[in-house]
């Protein structure tokens, strides 16, 4: 979507107008942080209705960067690809300053340029260029009205040779669908006067949030965990929740964890949670299944992760979601977890393999505390409980930050312990509270509030008796 599609004005046009502008540089370049986005910061104030014929530096700088624009000799790589975009961006940025630039000996070699590049399709396709570079050459075919049907063919059949299985396309040539890709490809598509197959719309709804929206994640933080995340947090915060596509959501993520491996107790956990924290109620058969699959994985954990007992968390969710659904360890198997366990644990209440590194030491010390009270053991250990208390500064854990104190919070609760002075770690959280909503996962984080860091923070919150 482009700027010019918006039916609403912003809130505050004047600002925005003004940090536009405050981005201009003597040449009349809009640079940002060594970024040159003229095109961007035109179309921006094009659309704010600012008067573009005070520009006039500006108007001379993208003529001569257009002017500087050489057409190329081959209709291949990188080179085409900037001239694509290049092309694209500064014709676009000329027209809505009104800058009459199709005079000029430079566009009749680009415009030559480009019906040449029309005539050798075929032999850009056989260099197997990426969807983005496709959709941008598709894009300026139609402008200059250079889609016949035998080129139009050629491109719909390249895209479509890129199909994954599960209706997907991926931009970086993995053999699984993702966003970028398939954007690209039902962008050129359409372009094309056509309709992507049914295989490739269920699976962009495969990507809508449960919540609304469409996820974009960059990471393994998306799928049923986040999902669990967000309805906690919008049951804490009051936000209306559709359940119905909420249960419906859930019912696929159980059967495919994806972007999380099958084998991630975690991601299947996190299903469970979900459909308690919303009093829905698991089909029969989807019962069936979670019980077989966490009777699986709890094989697959005992026969080769025994050795990251205290370093892999999904020990504690595995012998939790198994206790909730009746898929319960042997005592003699708990027995045995709970004898290595200890096995591990040194004089100064620590657990785990010696380390220098004290955020790893503190780590598994808290998964030692978490994976006993899981598998029936109440315990409480005073020498334990003051070497996590020993570990706070500045109100908080690690850095400190919210996925640290929280784990160490948790732990503490378990024991039966309460942080040292709780109204440094109710101030550290509440110090990390985004201006625009949401937590920061510490302090100086330059990014935005998060809705992970935000759970972690109403979590803290909630094991402290500071929020219901």
């Amino acid at each position: 979507m482009t700027l010019s599609m918006l039916n609403s004005s912003p809130k505050n046009p004047e600002k925005i107008t003004e940090f536009i502008l405050n981005l201009k540089q003597k040449n009349g370049s809009f640079m940002y942080q060594s970024m040159d986005l003229t095109p961007q910061s035109v179309e921006i104030l094009h659309v704010l209705g600012y008067n573009l014929s005070s520009l006039k530096s500006t108007k001379e700088y993208c003529l001569e960067k257009f002017q500087n624009l050489t057409p190329l000799e081959e209709y291949g790589g990188l080179q085409l690809m900037g001239f694509l975009f290049n092309f694209i961006e500064d014709t676009k940025c000329l027209n809505i300053m009104g800058v009459n630039y199709t005079k000029t000996q430079e566009y009749r070699d680009d415009a030559s340029f480009i019906d040449n590049v029309s005539k050798n399709v075929g032999e850009i396709i056989k260099s197997r260029p990426p969807l983005f570079i496709v959709a941008k050459l598709t894009q300026l075919l139609r402008e200059y009205d250079l889609l016949n049907g035998n080129i139009s063919r050629e491109i719909y059949n390249y895209v479509i040779s890129q199909e994954l299985p599960d209706g997907g396309f991926n931009l970086f040539g993995k053999d699984y669908g993702e966003f970028q890709g398939t954007y690209y490809a039902v962008k050129t598509i359409a372009l094309l006067g056509k309709r992507p197959d049914k295989k490739t719309i269920e699976f962009i709804h495969s990507w809508e949030s449960p919540l609304g929206g469409f996820a974009f994640p960059s990471q393994n933080s998306c799928g049923s965990i986040s999902t669990y995340q967000g309805v906690y947090v919008a049951e804490k915060t009051g936000i209306p929740i559709n359940k119905t596509r909420l249960g419906k959501y859930l019912k696929y993520a159980l059967w495919n964890r994806w972007p999380y491996s099958q084998d991630n107790p975690t991601a299947l956990y996190a299903v469970y949670l979900t459909y308690k924290e919303l009093n829905l109620t698991i089909d029969p058969n989807d019962m069936e299944y979670l019980k077989n699959e966490t009777a699986k994985l709890m094989e697959l954990y005992l026969a080769h992760k025994r050795k990251d007992l205290l370093m892999d968390t999904g020990w504690v969710f595995l012998v939790k979601l198994g206790n909730s659904i009746g898929v319960r360890l042997g005592s003699k198997t708990k027995a045995e977890l709970i004898n290595e366990i200890f096995s591990l644990r040194h004089a100064n209440g620590t657990f785990g393999p010696l380390s220098n590194n004290t955020a790893v030491v503190l780590y598994r010390t808290e998964n030692a505390v978490l994976l006993l009270h899981a598998l029936g053991y109440n315990y409480t250990n005073e020498t334990t409980a003051k070497f996590i208390l020993s570990m706070e500064h500045d109100g908080g854990w690690g850095g400190p930050d919210l996925y640290n104190t929280r784990g160490a919070v948790r732990a503490l609760a378990y024991m039966g312990y309460c942080p040292k002075d709780v109204q440094s770690l109710i101030s550290f959280v509440r110090s990390l509270k985004y201006k625009y909503g949401g937590f920061l996962y510490y302090k100086g984080d330059k990014g935005y509030g998060s809705l992970q860091a935000t759970y972690y923070a109403l979590r803290i919150l909630e094991l402290i008796g500071a929020v219901n």
